[in-house]
């Protein structure tokens, strides 16, 4: 699974895999999920995170920085590395702007 969550003590998108599946599989949370759709995800970004959320090249890149740093940690092949150093290991942290409403 390649999943990015917001990290509240870093202030900073992750990628977070065993995180995201903690919480989507968590057996006490089923009665709380609910499908949205980008608009909303946004909405709810900015109101509850008080941040942005990226976009969607930002969520790909993310994710395979994530990847390669995750690939080196266990040995294996880094093809999926990003030279972008927004982008290290897979954590993109935005500006302290606020965001537009």
């Amino acid at each position: 699974m390649q999943a990015v969550m917001w990290n509240a003590l870093d202030k900073a998108w992750r990628f977070d895999p065993d995180a995201a599946t903690a919480f989507l599989f968590d057996e006490n949370l089923l009665d709380q999920r609910e499908r949205i759709d980008r608009a909303r995800a946004e909405q709810v970004a900015r109101d509850d995170l008080h941040n942005q959320l990226p976009t969607e090249e930002e969520l790909r890149r993310i994710c395979a920085a994530g990847l390669g740093a995750w690939m080196e940690e266990e040995d294996l092949s880094a093809e999926f590395e990003d030279d972008d150093e927004d982008f290290a290991d897979g954590v993109w942290q935005p500006e302290d702007d606020e965001p537009s409403s």
